[in-house]
C-alpha cells in the first residue's frame, strides 16, 4: 500500500514538472499571444520593439510617409524649408517666378509680357525752350513707341495732339515719370482740344519724363509751357466729352467763366485756372442751370499769364467757352 502511494506522488510530481515547463497551466504567466503581440508586449502589425508604429512612425518619431527625419515633409517641403512642388531654394516658385521675382509667363527681363506680342522703337522727343515735340508712326497693331527723356520745370503745360489716319487707329498715349511711373494720360482716342500739365502742383513735379504710345497712326504730340496768352475776353467752342486749354493774359480782379450748351449735361463741368508756378488759383464744378449754361467765377490776384482750364461732360452736347473780366 504505501509503495502504491509512493508511486502514484512521483507520477504527480513529473506530470506538474513536464506541465511547468511546456507552458500549458493557467498559474504561469502567459507571455501573449504571438499573431498579435511580440515578447515586449507591443503589436508585430502596429508596433515595433520600440513601440513606434512600422506604418506610420519611424524610429526617431517621424512619419516615413508624411516626413523626413529633420521634421519636414518629403512630398511638400524640402530642407530649407521651400516646397519641392512649387518653390526654389531663394523661395521663388519654380511653376510662376524666376529668381529676379519676375513671372516667367508673363514678365521677361526687360519688363515686357513674354506672351505679349508687341515690338516697341524709341522716338526723340525734340526739345526748343519749354515746347517739347514727339512725332511717330506706328506702324501696325501690337506696337508702341517709347520717346527719350525731357524735363518738365515748373508751370503749366498745354498738350496737344494729332492723330492722322484710319479711325480704328486711335491715339492712345501716357505719360511717365523717371520711375517709370504710368503718371496722366495725355491722349486716350480723343485728340481734340487740349490738356493741362500743371507742373509743380499735388499732382505733379519737376522732372524727367517720356512718353509712350501704343497705339495711333501718325501722330505729333506737343507739351508746351505758355510764355503769353490772349486778352479777355475769348470765346471758343468744345465737343462732349473735349478738355480745352488756354493761355490768358488777364489783369487783377474778378475772372468770370460760362458754358453755353445746347443740350444740358447732367453731368458737372470741371473748371480750373492755374498760375505760372502750377498751382490753382481757383477751380469749380458747376451744374449747368435750366438754360444749359453754366458760370464759374474767381479772382485773379495779380495781372500776368494763367492757364484756364475747361472740361466739358460726355453726358451733354457741344458748349461754347466764354472767358471774360
Amino acid at each position: 500500500m504505501t509503495r502504491r502511494i509512493l508511486l502514484l506522488i512521483g507520477i504527480l510530481t513529473i506530470i506538474i514538472v513536464v506541465s511547468a515547463n511546456s507552458g500549458c497551466i493557467c498559474c504561469c504567466k502567459n507571455p501573449g499571444i504571438l499573431s498579435d503581440n511580440q515578447t515586449d508586449e507591443s503589436s508585430y502589425g502596429d508596433n515595433q520593439t520600440d513601440e513606434s508604429s512600422y506604418g506610420d512612425n519611424l524610429s526617431d518619431g517621424s512619419s516615413y510617409g508624411d516626413n523626413l527625419s529633420d521634421g519636414s515633409s518629403y512630398a511638400d517641403n524640402l530642407s530649407d524649408g521651400s516646397s519641392y512642388g512649387d518653390n526654389q531654394t531663394d523661395g521663388s516658385s519654380y511653376g510662376d517666378n524666376q529668381t529676379d521675382g519676375s513671372s516667367y509667363a508673363d514678365n521677361l527681363s526687360d519688363g515686357s509680357s513674354f506672351n505679349d506680342s508687341h515690338s516697341s522703337s524709341v522716338v526723340q522727343a525734340k526739345v526748343s525752350g519749354d515746347t517739347i515735340t514727339i512725332s511717330g508712326t506706328l506702324k501696325g497693331s501690337g506696337t508702341e513707341q517709347n520717346s527719350t527723356d525731357f524735363y518738365l520745370g515748373e508751370g503749366p503745360y498745354i498738350v496737344s495732339c494729332n492723330n492722322t489716319g484710319d479711325s480704328g487707329n486711335d491715339l492712345t498715349a501716357l505719360l511717365y515719370n523717371e520711375d517709370n511711373t504710368d503718371v496722366h494720360t495725355i491722349a486716350d482716342w480723343n485728340t481734340k482740344g487740349s490738356i493741362t500739365l500743371p507742373i509743380g502742383s499735388l499732382f505733379f513735379t519737376p522732372g524727367k519724363y517720356h512718353l509712350v504710345v501704343s497705339s495711333g497712326d501718325t501722330y505729333t504730340v506737343t507739351i508746351a509751357k505758355p510764355t503769353s496768352g490772349d486778352a479777355a475776353p475769348k470765346t471758343i467752342t468744345a465737343e462732349a466729352g473735349e478738355t480745352i486749354s488756354t493761355a490768358m493774359n488777364l489783369n487783377p480782379g474778378t475772372l468770370k467763366i460760362s458754358v453755353k450748351y445746347d443740350i444740358a449735361p447732367t453731368e458737372s463741368t470741371s473748371i480750373a485756372v492755374y498760375d505760372m508756378t502750377g498751382n490753382f488759383v481757383f477751380s469749380d464744378f458747376p451744374i449747368a442751370d435750366s438754360s444749359a449754361t453754366v458760370t464759374a467765377t474767381g479772382t485773379i490776384p495779380m495781372a500776368g499769364i494763367y492757364v484756364v482750364s475747361v472740361t466739358l461732360p460726355y453726358s451733354g452736347g457741344n458748349g461754347t467757352v466764354i472767358i471774360s473780366q
